[in-house]
């Protein structure tokens, strides 16, 4: 039943397209050691050919033309979080969103202080809902109190595609 919930999690993960609405200052953002342009050496647009040998594939949307995969052997902590999943979101076959699970009230503090001692101030949208836009990429993370469960997706924001 987790497995499931999980699953349906970074489902909803691979739905969210429009991030244009959210809004979010970037100019008290500190410089950052993140990168803004990709996620763990993968840079935006980076076509799948190529990479595939490095990823497992977790599940695909065909009607979409997506494609959504894991890296073996991950490091599955970003900053003081231990995390859930990470899943490598790949549509029309370029790299364009990562989707981040992790459980706890603890882990989404810490992704939390991560992601603002990184970034700066994120715009609020929500009750535990947070919006950083650094030009080339938005950043969206949320929290469920009652699921006890944070996800964070990382994508190439809407200006850049």
């Amino acid at each position: 039943m987790r497995r499931m919930a999980h699953l349906c999690l970074v489902l909803a993960a691979l739905f969210v397209v429009d991030c244009s609405n959210h809004t979010a200052s970037t100019s008290d953002a500190p410089a950052s050691r993140v990168e803004a342009d990709g996620f763990r050496g993968i840079k935006w647009d980076t076509p799948l050919e190529g990479m595939e040998s490095k990823l497992v594939l977790v599940g695909t949307d065909d009607g979409r033309n997506i494609e959504w995969y894991k890296k073996e052997n991950e490091e599955l902590f970003l900053g003081a979080a231990s995390l859930e999943s990470i899943h490598y979101v790949f549509h029309d076959r370029l790299f364009k969103r990562v989707a981040i699970v992790a459980n706890g009230a603890d882990n989404y503090e810490h992704l939390r202080e991560y992601f603002s001692k990184n970034f700066g101030e994120a715009s609020k949208s929500a009750d535990g809902a947070h919006t950083w836009n650094l030009g080339t990429t938005t950043i969206m993370f949320a929290y469920n109190p009652v699921k006890n469960v944070s996800l964070v997706i990382l994508q190439q924001s809407p200006n850049m595609q």
